[in-house]
């Protein structure tokens, strides 16, 4: 990658202007918005709909995600912080920053959600997310590729790689939206590489870039650092044109990012400072790593593959629904055949990149790293570098088959579209309808329950698979408040231990919820039933439907004493 092979390469860049003319980034804008739009078209259908099959899966992060963009939506219309709430695990609240809304894209779909639903909020932003990541990789490739239409495909690859859409079937909506990711690369590239743009030009791009990565997705950001560090450290290898101009250009682009790290300061200080900080392993890192057989060979997500290749796929990646770190057969020997004819230090470079992210999302390296006392180190999960193994594996095919093209036309088509057979996803997209009685859609609950009541929706939310209250509640418009909730760091066992006089009523919701008998004698469930729902100022308790609709009823009737009512499809309890 050095300064001379970059100019032969840098297409849009050489015309000094900062922004991509219109022409250019409209054709993958428009063809990635139809593409997505005919792939996600089953969840348009109703406004019910949540893109990724959540429900199937156990995963309950659509309906969380869906949650967390109608609560940005609301604390804002509030004037409330939406980085903090007392609408779930009230009265004392949750910090919602693990992980922190994606508050770019969750603004910008605010005109759908407000006519549509949560639902349709979440699906928007999906759908705005693989347009993002397309238009994105364009704008970057196209500094190196100089055919348009293999920079337009390579666009779409990316926007519909294993790893993005893989994401979307798990509702990861902040995963998803990774459009700041290539550009933040090609900012650094004209900071550290190229330098043709002003210092201004070239530091404010860096900044902006970097904050909107950093308010979307920043463990997508981190993760970017961790590479670019490393990508840092293989130029000063492959070149040697250190020199004090250029270290005055870069101090210089550094200079004009700044005041973006200054804003950056107070979101971060309230993450690790604020109310709510969590602190120590959230995650278990080790579950969501890559390993060779989730990598070379498809598995569920994608069109192409065999039902015993994708259970053996799903076996060896521990049923990790959301391993996303498919790279293909195909792909890898497309890249070493073209490797072998082209070669130089920008092949080289991206090559050692692609194999370096690759390695992290086995974890073969953060396993190592993990183990200082870097608490960031500790929580970042292998599998998400899969994103960078495709955004380097994708611009090296395309750096590739455009050279390969002024030769051999047909044959690099030809290998573009092997490789894209090779990654097509599901053509039906999964989805999930969760079931919304007319309760939480009406003003049923305006006529019975005050506004900022606080109200014990069953079933329980407590973890993954178990958040339709979420779901409810979002669609209420947030007119009450909930005890309870599924967020990372808050969950079932924190209930259990951090206040053990109630634990025997929350358990015996978790065991209701599973059809379960309850935990305890009668007389020890109403004693901690009271404790519980006196600390929680809980006024209602709202039974709602669900497999085991009649087993809750009765266990909340007996817990209770008192008949309830039927009202908009639940059972409505007041609490004296």
């Amino acid at each position: 990658m050095s300064r001379r092979h970059s100019r032969s390469h840098d297409l849009l860049a050489t015309r000094g202007s900062l922004w991509w003319p219109a022409r250019e980034l409209l054709p993958p804008a428009l063809v990635s918005f139809i593409l997505a739009i005919l792939w996600t078209s089953p969840v348009w259908k109703s406004t019910h709909r949540l893109l990724g099959d959540g429900l199937r899966l156990g995963v309950g992060d659509p309906i969380q995600r869906a949650w967390t963009t109608s609560w940005v939506q609301f604390a804002v219309s509030q004037t409330n912080t939406p980085l903090y709430t007392t609408y779930i695990h009230a009265p004392a609240g949750v910090s919602l920053m693990w992980p922190p809304p994606d508050l770019p894209y969750e603004l910008v779909v605010w005109p759908v959600s407000a006519v549509l639903g949560c639902a349709a909020g979440l699906n928007a932003q999906v759908t705005l997310g693989i347009v993002t990541a397309s238009v994105g990789f364009y704008a970057m490739a196209r500094r190196w590729v100089r055919s348009r239409w293999l920079t337009l495909g390579g666009g779409l690859l990316f926007g519909f790689s294993p790893y993005i859409t893989s994401e979307v079937i798990v509702g990861h909506t902040y995963l998803v939206e990774a459009g700041a990711i290539p550009l933040l690369f090609l900012a650094v590239h004209e900071v550290l590489v190229r330098q043709h743009w002003s210092p201004m030009r070239a530091g404010l791009f860096l900044g902006s870039t970097a904050l909107v990565q950093l308010l979307t997705s920043e463990e997508l950001l981190f993760d970017s650092v961790v590479l670019l560090a490393v990508g840092v450290v293989l130029l000063c290898l492959f070149t040697h044109e250190i020199t004090k101009e250029r270290l005055a250009y870069i101090a210089s682009s550094l200079i004009y990012a700044l005041p973006f790290a200054v804003v950056a300061v107070p979101f971060l200080g309230y993450q690790f400072l604020g109310p709510g900080a969590l602190h120590g392993n959230l995650v278990p890192a080790a579950y969501w790593e890559a390993t060779a057989v989730s990598l070379f060979l498809p598995g569920a997500q994608q069109a192409l593959t065999l039902p015993t290749v994708a259970h053996l796929v799903w076996l060896w990646s521990f049923g990790a629904p959301e391993l996303a770190s498919y790279f293909g057969i195909p792909l890898t020997i497309t890249l070493g055949l073209l490797m072998l004819r082209f070669r130089d230090e920008t092949i080289a470079w991206l090559a050692c990149m692609a194999t370096v992210a690759m390695i992290c999302s086995m974890g073969a390296v953060l396993d190592v790293t993990s183990r200082l006392p870097i608490r960031l180190l500790n929580n970042d999960l292998p599998a998400r570098y899969s994103l960078f193994t495709d955004l380097f594996g994708i611009l090296l095919l395309g750096i590739l088959l455009d050279r390969l093209a002024s030769v051999r036309p047909w044959l690099a088509a030809g290998l573009l579209v092997l490789v894209a057979a090779s990654w097509v996803p599901l053509l039906s997209v999964p989805y999930s309808t969760p079931p919304t009685p007319p309760f939480f859609q009406t003003a049923h609950d305006e006529q019975s329950i005050s506004p900022g009541s606080t109200v014990l929706v069953l079933p329980y939310a407590y973890g993954p698979s178990t958040d339709l209250a979420m779901f409810w509640q979002a669609r209420a418009h947030f007119r009450f408040r909930m005890p309870e909730g599924y967020f990372t760091g808050n969950s079932i066992k924190d209930d259990s231990y951090d206040r053990p006089s109630e634990a025997p009523f929350v358990l015996s919701l978790v065991a209701a919820d599973n059809g379960e008998a309850a935990a305890g004698s009668l007389a020890q469930i109403r004693s901690a039933a009271r404790i519980f729902l006196r600390s929680q100022d809980v006024s209602w308790v709202v039974v709602g439907p669900s497999r085991y609709e009649d087993l809750q009823v009765r266990f909340t009737r007996k817990v209770l004493r008192e008949r309830g009512r039927s009202v908009g499809g639940v059972v409505l309890f007041h609490i004296g």
